[in-house]
């Protein structure tokens, strides 16, 4: 698993390295150089002659603004990207990528994180997005050539600033330089973009290719996938710990659709009355109005097209059995279908299940989402999507109402139809195996969920990082089985950027039910930069959290790791005396599994009792 150091590699990690501050003033720099030249040259301006209106490069909008949003477009990529998948460091951050948390049999986080790292840094993106990036330009700059090489006369439709030595205030060889350096930033761009492309399929193909399927993997090599879990409670197969990947997604897509949305606005004619646009529709052709005036305004349409693909590349996961180069199955029966997505240890009815059997794991199998973070939030980023994707397509310029409000009622109702039509193929996909897979059946659960634990209200997991972070996030993973996500708190994936800190702990506190206090063995003894112990520093956040709780009243659960002991009174400051009388819970690594099921029993119980 080791990195690759190909010289493709690095630049990928540069172009991940949030700590690059100068990368923004280079591309800054490399933009504005057309513009130099622009008011070097005399080509700024609009320039009227009896030809036609040569529009000037300020007051074309689709190239100039690159200055700003370049840098901009980097900036927003690697914010992106460092909550989908961080990988610049070597070694594993104490932030990891999402989807190394759903790596649940992996002996390290480290070892996960090599093989992510790996694959997301490989050159073959890099150097495929650069191939693909130069034949986009060579399409779009194919008329261009034809006239400063071939003599070509322009179109009359499309005079501005690339052609502007036809108005005699520039040569023409002077024109065709200011050309390259203008096309250069396109380039730039238009790489950037589609390498942003190429980094989330990359990562989005990782997912689906590290799905467990029994026919592919070795029992030795199970560490090294992602298994699914039938009994989430948040119905997505136990992939809500990987959000922030899954749903960051949708914000690049978002970011995307805008910068799109500006080019297109930039080159489209506005729709001035509800007259004109009957008089288009009347005559079913865009006469008026040139909606694609070259072929990289199509090219746009289609990239978001395309994006909105690569986003939606997750939700395949139900039918990875069934794709080519992730599935092996030749055989597509029901028991053959959820068995290749489930362990040994996860499947307990041998090689002739019965039926009752096999309609028992296929209603916990269909009642599990096919988008990672839950089908409602699917449709409505399908909705979401297929909206914006028509409004790129037909971008709607008009100041008048009565064409502006119908547009948009068409459109959504457009979108809405396009989205159903995407579900029912992903339902109609798996059906095609057996329709058990795709429809729920509570009745059959019912018996089962009576059974299982579930902890009402809110619960807050409090641990110091230097002592116990593997243990709590394992513990919070696991804990995601008897506790919907949203109600646990823990404040590397609760808090956000800017919050007040220990205002969001007292406010969290105050709002749950209970309080886990994770206790590692060097709970009592960590010590800070100037050697005195944490735990006698009043304002330390552990110290904070825990009085908090006490003081609140809260029940607090003392939870011992790593053959940890109970610390006594005389080790505790004033106000954490109490802790030594609650009830402890060890957690022992040999039966983890038994040890937190009873902790969310008890949990539940004085919760439901309380």
């Amino acid at each position: 698993m080791n990195n690759n150091n190909s010289l493709l590699s690095r630049i990928t990690l540069v172009l991940l390295d949030t700590t690059r501050t100068q990368d923004y003033i280079y591309l800054a720099v490399l933009c504005g150089i057309p513009s130099l030249l622009a008011m070097y040259l005399g080509i700024g301006d609009t320039i009227d002659t009896p030809e036609g209106t040569f529009v000037g490069w300020f007051d074309k909008y689709n190239f100039w603004p690159f200055v700003f949003v370049q840098p901009l477009a980097l900036w927003l990529l690697r914010a992106c990207f460092k909550r989908v998948a961080h990988i610049t460091p070597e070694q594993v951050p104490e932030r990891p990528p999402p989807l190394i948390q759903l790596f649940k049999h992996a002996p390290s986080k480290q070892e996960v994180y090599e093989l992510m790292r790996a694959s997301l840094s490989s050159p073959k993106i890099l150097g495929g997005t650069l191939i693909v990036s130069f034949f986009i330009q060579v399409a779009d700059l194919r008329e261009l050539v034809s006239i400063y090489a071939l003599n070509a006369p322009p179109r009359l439709s499309e005079l501005d600033w690339s052609i502007m030595y036809m108005t005699g205030v520039v040569s023409k060889p002077a024109n065709a330089v200011f050309c390259v350096f203008a096309y250069i930033t396109q380039f730039t761009i238009t790489t950037l973009g589609l390498w942003g492309m190429a980094f989330l399929i990359a990562h989005n193909l990782f997912f689906l290719d590290r799905i467990y399927q029994r026919s592919k993997v070795e029992k030795s090599e199970l560490k090294y996938y992602i298994t699914l879990d039938l009994d989430d409670v948040n119905r997505c197969f136990g992939f809500r710990a990987a959000n922030d990947s899954f749903n960051t997604q949708v914000v690049a897509l978002t970011i995307a659709g805008v910068i799109i949305l500006m080019s297109r606005f930039a080159n489209v004619e506005e729709v001035t009355s509800l007259a004109t646009l009957q008089e288009l529709i009347r005559h079913g052709t865009i006469t008026e109005f040139d909606f694609f005036p070259d072929i990289g305004q199509v090219l746009l349409g289609l990239g978001w097209l395309i994006a909105l693909f690569i986003v939606t590349i997750p939700a395949l996961v139900k039918l990875t059995p069934r794709l080519p180069y992730f599935g092996g199955l030749s055989e597509l029966s029901i028991d053959t279908y959820l068995r290749e997505f489930l362990t040994d240890d996860q499947w307990q009815y041998g090689s002739k299940p019965t039926e009752q059997q096999i309609n028992f794991v296929a209603a916990k199998f269909a009642r599990n989402g096919f988008w990672p973070t839950g089908d409602n939030r699917a449709s409505q980023l399908f909705f979401y999507s297929f909206s914006v994707f028509l409004l790129i397509l037909y971008p709607i310029r008009t100041d008048d109402s009565l064409v502006l409000i119908p547009s948009l009622l068409v459109l959504g109702i457009v979108a809405y139809a396009l989205r159903t039509i995407l579900l029912k193929v992903l339902h109609n996909s798996l059906a095609y195996v057996d329709e058990r897979l795709t429809t729920p059946n509570p009745e059959l659960l019912a018996e089962v969920e009576e059974d299982r634990v579930r902890i009402p209200g809110k619960v807050f997991v409090s641990y110091r990082r230097e002592d116990s972070l593997a243990y709590t996030r394992l513990l919070t993973q696991t804990l995601t089985q008897f506790i919907d996500e949203d109600r646990l708190f823990m404040d590397l994936s609760t808090i956000q950027d800017g919050d007040d800190f220990v205002a969001t702990i007292e406010d969290a506190i105050r709002e749950s039910d209970s309080v886990i206090v994770v206790i590692g063995t060097r709970w009592l003894t960590c010590v800070d930069d100037e050697g005195t112990r944490r735990l006698d520093v009043p304002g330390d956040f552990v110290r904070l959290e825990v009085a908090t709780a006490l003081a609140e009243n809260k029940n607090v659960v003392p939870v011992l790791v790593g053959d940890a002991d109970m610390p006594k009174a005389s080790d505790l400051p004033e106000d954490m005396e109490p802790l030594w009388r609650r009830h402890a819970r060890e957690l022992s690594d040999s039966r983890w599994e038994y040890d937190v099921t009873e902790l969310a029993r008890a949990l539940a119980n004085r919760q439901s009792d309380g």
